[in-house]
């Protein structure tokens, strides 16, 4: 589990995203190329273990897996939520990477997602998919709750994405529950993404454009990671 080295690296991850708020103020006043075209895909979707597949461009080529994993055993009861990428791909979201820390990190909305957008790139990768939250009770540290998006209403996730041999921009809005009290421990509900088909072309995170498509594309997964064993994944 990640929860001690989050706590090793608390105050650095502070300074980091209170930089990233600063800069962010300077990317709002970006605006997006006049040949953009933002493609909005509202979801209704529950997670509460396993993974969700998201073809973000609806290619047939899967971009991203949300995965839920829990665990229930004598010593250790909890789960931690991961996002990863097409191993094909050097697919990544933002976030921070600090001492044996890879995290997810929140942004917030009106910001610019881009070539020039502050903050870092996390490739979210099988073996180092960015944290975004973790609730367990553990009878060596007690109980633990972390990660930025743990307890949270209406966050977005920034991406980037290959589809098609191109780079697109895109976000996620999610919410999340933590309770280390309940199996399963997390909660996670997915209400919509968006990403601009424009290739090397920023977003701004909120922008539905002018297109809105329902998600059939959208896939509950536990076969497709692999090595993972992964158990099936719920709509509300």
């Amino acid at each position: 589990m990640v929860s001690q080295a989050l706590k090793r690296s608390s105050r650095h991850l502070d300074r980091r995203i209170a930089s990233y708020g600063f800069a962010a103020i300077g990317a709002l006043a970006m605006t997006p190329a006049a040949g953009a075209q933002v493609i909005y895909t509202q979801t209704d979707l529950k997670l509460t273990h396993g993974a969700l597949t998201f073809d973000i461009d609806a290619n047939g080529t899967p971009d991203f897996y949300l995965v839920n994993r829990q665990t229930n055993s004598y010593y250790f009861v909890g789960g931690e939520l991961f996002m990863r990428g097409n191993p094909l791909e050097s697919n990544a979201v933002v976030g921070h990477e600090g001492n044996r820390v890879y995290e997810a990190l929140p942004v917030p909305e009106g910001v610019t997602i881009g070539p020039n957008s502050p903050g870092s790139f996390l490739t979210a990768s099988r073996l180092k998919a960015p944290f975004m939250a973790e609730a367990a009770y553990s009878y060596n540290v007690g109980k633990i709750l972390n990660g930025r998006f743990a307890n949270t209403t209406a966050q977005y996730l920034g991406f980037r994405f290959t589809g098609n041999r191109a780079t697109h921009y895109g976000w996620m809005r999610l919410s999340v529950i933590a309770d280390v009290t309940k199996f399963p421990s997390i909660t996670v509900k997915v209400s919509g993404y968006a990403y601009e088909a424009t290739p090397d072309t920023a977003i701004v995170v909120g922008d539905r454009g002018h297109s809105t498509a329902q998600s059939p594309q959208m896939q509950p997964s536990g076969l497709t990671l692999g090595q993972l064993s992964l158990g099936a994944a719920g709509r509300k």
